[in-house]
């Protein structure tokens, strides 16, 4: 199996969040993003919000009303890839990581947004007319911008969506048809973080125990102990007629530019791709 690149592989192979979706829709600029830089994990698939002034994105959500709604994004121009707990030490899944949006620009955005939203027009005809825009806001959810190892409560003090504001913004976005959602790039001058700052560890947190029935005094009862549990999801039969299918070569290459598509072919040849 050719190799795909670090930010697309990480997701698709450590997340239980993964999706098909985010590297097809970001396949056109994953090799202009990956140019200089190293993070911590900034990628995530699920909700986000882009407001833009002047611009009605049509988004439904009570908390982001008609701004532009986005199904996945990366941060930074070189997303790193996630840290794998639980291999070389012990693994603690009580903890809450923080935002990975950079502490300061200027820096890149890449958002995938469906191709059905309302606003996707017209913020295609700001993106063709290459003007600056002074100013938006980029919402992102705390829950699903957090490791995907960890487990329990959001704490009280993390709000339920971070907030940015992005100035002196350039659009960048290239087309292919055959993706389900369009790819942009928003170049940054400078960042300001709303309602949250940097946090340079994961916070740790705590969780309530169950609650549980009092024992019966009369009757059998069994006793378990447990030493190891892990997060699952199952599924009923007719919930999940065919299972998901790992991508083939073919989907790999399938959106990439036909020139850049050859260059990695080769690179790979001798390397067991």
């Amino acid at each position: 199996m050719v190799a795909a690149p670090r930010s697309i592989a990480a997701w698709n192979g450590q997340s239980a969040r993964a999706s098909r979706r985010l590297p097809m829709a970001l396949a056109a600029i994953s090799f202009t993003l990956l140019t200089s830089g190293v993070a911590r994990a900034q990628f995530y698939i699920g909700p986000s919000y882009l407001q833009v002034p002047g611009l009605d994105g049509g988004a439904k959500d009570k908390a982001h009303k008609n701004w532009l709604r986005a199904e996945s994004r990366y941060w930074t121009k070189r997303p790193g890839l996630p840290e794998i707990r639980g291999i070389h030490s012990l693994k603690n899944d009580l903890l809450f990581t923080g935002p990975a949006a950079p502490a300061k620009g200027p820096d890149v955005l890449a958002l995938a947004v469906d191709k059905a939203s309302p606003g996707l027009k017209a913020l295609m005809e700001r993106c063709r007319r290459a003007e600056r825009i002074p100013e938006v806001r980029f919402a992102e959810s705390s829950e699903l911008a957090r490791h995907p190892q960890e487990h329990g409560p959001r704490p009280a003090d993390v709000p339920e969506y971070y907030e940015y504001e992005l100035t002196g913004v350039r659009l960048a976005c290239p087309v292919v048809p055959a993706a389900p959602e369009q790819a942009f790039e928003l170049h940054f001058e400078d960042i300001r973080w709303l309602n949250t700052r940097p946090q340079s560890e994961p916070l740790a947190i705590t969780a309530a125990p169950a609650p549980l029935p009092p024992l019966t005094k009369s009757g059998r009862t069994k006793v378990f102990a447990i030493s190891w549990f892990a997060a699952a999801a199952d599924a009923k039969p007719d919930q999940c007629a065919r299972m998901n299918s790992k991508p083939s070569q073919a989907d790999y290459f399938t959106l990439m530019p036909a020139d850049k598509a050859a260059a990695l072919r080769r690179e790979l040849e001798g390397k067991g791709g």
